[in-house]
């Protein structure tokens, strides 16, 4: 349940939905717990350009070729 928040947590104990899950008091979590259910801060509309020309600046993937292909059969 770790990718679950603590409000639907709350209710599936409270709704006696699951077996077992103890009542979760979100202000008593552990910090690995807690560090896990941060939600991170949106990107700023306000950055800056760092390049003065084109293709001065180029964006790409680091990695890959994998050589375990997809369930599809295609290779990233």
């Amino acid at each position: 349940m770790g990718h679950l928040n603590f409000k639907d947590l709350s209710r599936m104990s409270f709704e006696k939905l699951v077996s077992g899950l103890p009542l979760i008091n979100p202000l008593k979590v552990c910090e690995n717990c807690w560090i896990s259910k941060q939600s991170r801060t949106l990107f700023s509309n306000l950055t800056t350009l760092r390049s003065s020309e084109i293709l001065q600046v180029v964006y790409s993937d680091l990695c890959g070729p994998f050589e375990v292909p997809s369930l599809g059969g295609n290779k990233y």
